[in-house]
This record gives C-alpha cells, structure tokens and sequence, in this order.
C-alpha cells in the first residue's frame, strides 16, 4: 500500500526501499502504522521480518509503528529465546479480559448496530445467557455462537434467537448441549 516498487529481490535492498519510504511520510509529516491481526500464527521466520521493520528509526523517532493483534497462543512464543528480540521492542501489552455475563447482550447489540441494524434486541434473555455460558465471555467464541444462531433463526422462520439456537449453534460445534 505504500506503493513501494522493488529493484531486486535482495532483503537488504527491500528493506532499504521502504525505510527510504518511511522517510518520505515522516519529512511530509506522516505516520505510518501496521496493523498485523492473528499474529500467534505467523511463522517464527515471518515474525523476525517485523522485529527487522521496528528497526527502522530517524535519530529520534520510530518510522514505523506496528501493532499486532494475537489470541494468547502469542505468549509460550514470545517466551522462547529465539524471540527475545522481538518480546523486548514490545512497548504496550494489553489482554483483554472475557465479558462479564452482564455485558454480553449489549456486546450483541453494538455488534448488530454496528452492521447496520437498527431494530429491537434480536437475542432473547434465554439465548444471552446461554451464549454468555458457553462462550465463557471470550468475544470471538460470542460472535461465532452468535453467528451460527442467527443463521439458525433465519433457516427456522423465526425473527428472535432463542435457546433453541443457541442449542442448534452448539451442536454445530460438535458441543455438548446441558
């Protein structure tokens, strides 16, 4: 995206090609920022690349910021020593905690709201409580659940998820339903 045309395929031409890059936009007043999403199943070689690109720096300042967004699995991977390098150029850490039982159905709605949908609570109690359960808080198992069930909803006929659904989107899981 940064529009970078390579000469050759030399790492260390490359690598100079975008530092040139980063201190084009940093000159012009620019920041730029990489966001890397799944992070925990990146190859340990492809992890390096990014410990290489934080690197990048005038005699002040980063010239590029980069994010990584991972699930846990990240932490046994940092912890080992070929990875030290990498852990050690990590400013902020943040874990986010699974939802309480009694912010999962208005996690549902900002989640429904914020793909367009503008009418009454689609989950019923029931269905909220039984996602809240078997998803233990954790967004992604929510949406997933959530997913699953609302699909079942449309294939049944019905407007409003229930506890049926849920059950439905559990055992499409391969869970056990209570």
């Amino acid at each position: 995206e940064l529009g970078i045309q390579f000469a050759g395929e030399r790492h260390s031409t490359m690598i100079r090609a975008v530092q040139e890059v980063l201190i084009e936009r940093y000159a012009a007043g620019r920041q730029v920022v990489v966001l890397i999403d799944e992070a925990h199943a990146m190859p340990r070689e492809s992890l390096e690349e990014i410990r290489l690109l934080s690197n990048l720096e005038t005699g002040k300042r980063k010239l590029l910021q980069l994010v990584l967004f991972a699930q846990p699995e990240i932490e046994p991977l940092l912890e080992r020593d070929d990875m030290r390098q990498l852990k050690d150029r990590i400013t902020h850490h943040f874990t986010l905690l699974p939802l309480a039982s009694t912010d999962v159905g208005d996690y549902l709605m900002f989640r429904l709201r914020a793909a367009g949908y503008r009418g009454v609570p689609l989950f019923s109690r029931a269905a909220v409580w039984a996602l809240s359960r078997a998803s233990r808080g954790l967004t992604r198992r929510i949406n997933v659940l959530a997913d699953k069930a609302l699909l079942a909803t449309f294939a049944s006929g019905q407007y409003r998820v229930g506890l049926r659904q849920v059950w439905a989107a559990r055992r499409d899981l391969g869970e056990a339903v209570w």
